[in-house]
């Protein structure tokens, strides 16, 4: 009985140290974290209001650019010997919802700017369709509606297209 449990056991340990190894996992494809994506420093292509321009931007930002670092959102404007950021945003992104969310806000003493908008990203490009809400100094009678869409903005609706350099 001993010798036939003793021969079972040899025969399995010898099976299993002969076994082929597991196939190698494949190289999945590394999960796509939006803010990954879009750090990097952008050139603004348009910027403005399309419904109060009818169907056009109106607002060609040439001396403009946005850096994105890490969640920072940075506003940056030629001084006429280089590019140096004006107004930075901390960014939250919602890349989950449907379509994806981003809130930018900025704060300085009593005063708080909240851009509540979505965004899209494209290869090189993101665009961000927005409004503004303000608290503290200015005070809004009516906080504007994130926009839904980038088609049909709400009049306070501000759309960017960026361009990653």
């Amino acid at each position: 009985m001993y010798l036939r449990v003793l021969v079972a056991l040899i025969f399995f340990a010898a099976a299993a140290g002969f076994s082929p190894a597991p196939f190698p996992k494949s190289n999945r494809k590394p999960a796509t974290d939006d803010l990954v994506l879009m750090q990097g420093t952008y050139k603004v292509l348009d910027y403005g209001r399309p419904n109060m321009n009818r169907g056009g931007f109106g607002l060609q930002r040439q001396q403009m650019k946005v850096r994105i670092s890490g969640n920072q959102f940075a506003f940056l404007y030629h001084n006429g010997a280089e590019y140096v950021a004006s107004t930075t945003y901390e960014m939250k992104l919602t890349p989950k919802a449907a379509p994806k969310l981003l809130d930018m806000t900025y704060s300085a003493g009593d005063y708080t700017v909240v851009m509540k908008g979505i965004y899209k990203i494209e290869g090189n490009k993101v665009t961000l369709a927005y409004v503004s809400t303000y608290t503290g100094r200015i005070r809004q009678l009516q906080e504007p509606e994130r926009p839904t869409s980038f088609d049909n903005l709400p009049p306070a609706g501000l759309l960017m297209v960026l361009e990653r350099e």
